[in-house]
């Protein structure tokens, strides 16, 4: 009679354990499912948010240039009219190759604007590119 609850008590420890596995399990199962669903997420807006972003911005600044480069003084720009769209691929050079985006950005625009002025698409994807270079540079100095 005195040694009755022992092998009690261990069956009862012995379903414990196996109720802990199973909803560990459970749990693991959950979060390897919600791991999955946030890279898919992640995956799926950085697809389409860019783009959606891209559009947003050129309805809205649809025909205005946002940023206008002159030659120097309003004598030069009268003198040669050729001036702003050189002064304006020699500044903007790695960008200006860029081809069918840089187009698309001048999209609207008349004619005098589109030759000395730069869209808002170009805007936002240089500032895009200035800021990924810096996140990397802050990146490998707090890693060095």
């Amino acid at each position: 009679m005195l040694f009755a609850p022992f092998p009690i008590v261990a069956v009862e420890t012995s379903k414990l354990e196996r109720q802990l596995l199973n909803t560990d399990r459970e749990l693991v199962k959950c979060y390897e499912d919600r791991r999955a669903a946030r890279a898919q997420a992640e995956k799926y807006f950085l697809k389409y948010g860019r783009h959606l972003v891209s559009f947003i911005v050129f309805v809205i600044y649809y025909g205005i240039p946002i940023v206008s480069f002159s030659g120097g003084n309003d004598g030069l720009v009268q003198l040669d009219e050729k001036v702003p769209p050189i002064f304006q691929r020699a500044i903007l050079f790695p960008v200006s190759v860029v081809g069918l985006g840089f187009r698309i950005s001048k999209w609207g625009m008349d004619q005098e604007a589109a030759t000395s002025g730069v869209g808002a698409l170009v805007v936002m994807w240089s500032a895009s590119g200035f800021v990924g270079q810096v996140i990397d540079g802050v990146e490998h100095l707090l890693l060095s």
